[in-house]
């Protein structure tokens, strides 16, 4: 199976956004990379680790597997090599795996994508994913991130033919001056760029309005193939703003230096080696020190880091630098203020590293 959707041009909405500034024109036609997928299926007979597993295969001997057993959640990969399972805290409710196959980064060799789905949103019913971006024989995790409502055009077609764009997409509260808030269906673009995620210059954040019509057709996709959204379908309407400015970049942004970065793993019962992480790091700015954490296992909120160069936000759930418990230490930032009223992290944009 590949995906090789191929949608109209996006056309620019008159009407300004009052979180990202007015609309822009000339945004490229939107098309769904094409990549090798397969869909897993669950399996119903336990083995010795799994009490429940959804297994897919990426190529001729390479396979993945999401397990849930007794010590708890984690991917079970297969290689020619052998096994080896990589522990996932928090992901033991997870229902769905797509994996992907093809040249993300450009580079002629392929990639393989595990798209985990993790969770639907009660109220607007949000689908939630996971992406664990592997190189071709699933031996080196390269990097992860989260977006919401995954499926064909979250790897969109890069604008020079070389590898995929990576397209995070989420819900956020907007407004619009003639009609008022509302809920938007926003996305950002990126391109892999070594062990992590580079925002593309120039490319700006696109969004649509959540109105009935909208709703409609996320209803008709969830009864679709394998409950997968349509993000380039739904990005390529008539109705799709380009922003002049990421929604989450304020103008008020005091300079910092990330002086801590600590990492844990996530979850009750956390593995050592869990590809999960929960993260605090403190920030000095404006003439103090300023902690800021993670909320807990059960709530989806992360830290959101940007970069400063480019002011585009990270997708959910990325960390740069990965791993790496000292990536971050001495990094330049820009901290954004903190939302009254809102239980969240400020967004942590960094200039250098």
């Amino acid at each position: 199976m590949t995906w090789t959707f191929s949608t109209a041009a996006l056309a620019v909405a008159v009407a300004a956004c009052g979180l990202g500034g007015p609309a822009l024109a000339g945004v490229p036609a939107l098309k769904a990379c094409t990549l090798s997928t397969a869909t897993a299926v669950e399996e119903t007979v336990p083995d010795e680790f799994c009490a429940r597993r959804s297994c897919a295969a990426a190529r001729e001997g390479v396979s993945v597997c999401h397990c849930v057993g007794n010590d708890g959640s984690f991917f079970k990969v297969t290689t020619p090599s052998g096994e080896r399972r990589l522990p996932l805290d928090w992901a033991s409710q997870a229902q769905g795996l797509q994996v992907l196959r093809g040249d993300i980064d450009g580079t002629a060799g392929d990639e393989v994508a595990v798209a985990l789905h993790v969770g639907t949103s009660n109220g607007l019913g949000v689908r939630y994913w996971s992406i664990y971006l592997f190189d071709g024989d699933l031996g080196r995790l390269r990097t992860s991130w989260s977006t919401s409502e995954f499926g064909p055009g979250s790897f969109a077609q890069a604008a020079d033919g070389k590898g995929c764009e990576i397209l995070a997409t989420e819900f956020s509260d907007g407004s619009d001056p003639e009609r008022g808030g509302g809920t938007y269906f926003q996305g950002r673009f990126y391109r892999l760029a070594g062990d992590g995620l580079a925002p593309i210059a120039g490319r700006p954040v696109i969004q649509r309005r959540l109105l009935s019509s909208f709703e409609k057709e996320r209803m008709a996709a969830s009864e679709g193939d394998a409950g997968l959204a349509q993000p380039a379908l739904w990005l390529s309407h008539a109705s799709v703003q380009a922003l002049e400015q990421d929604p989450l970049w304020t103008g008020k942004e005091v300079e910092g230096v990330i002086r801590s970065e600590t990492m844990e793993p996530s979850g009750s019962e956390p593995h050592a080696d869990s590809l999960d992480r929960v993260v605090e790091i403190a920030v000095e700015a404006g003439g103090s020190t300023q902690t800021i954490s993670e909320l807990g296992e059960d709530n989806y909120t992360r830290i959101r880091f940007g970069d400063a160069a480019t002011r585009t936000a990270y997708p959910e759930g990325y960390l740069p630098g990965g791993l790496d418990p000292q990536a971050l230490v001495g990094a330049k930032v820009l901290l954004g203020p903190v939302e009254e009223g809102l239980d969240l992290p400020p967004t942590v944009w960094l200039v250098d590293r």
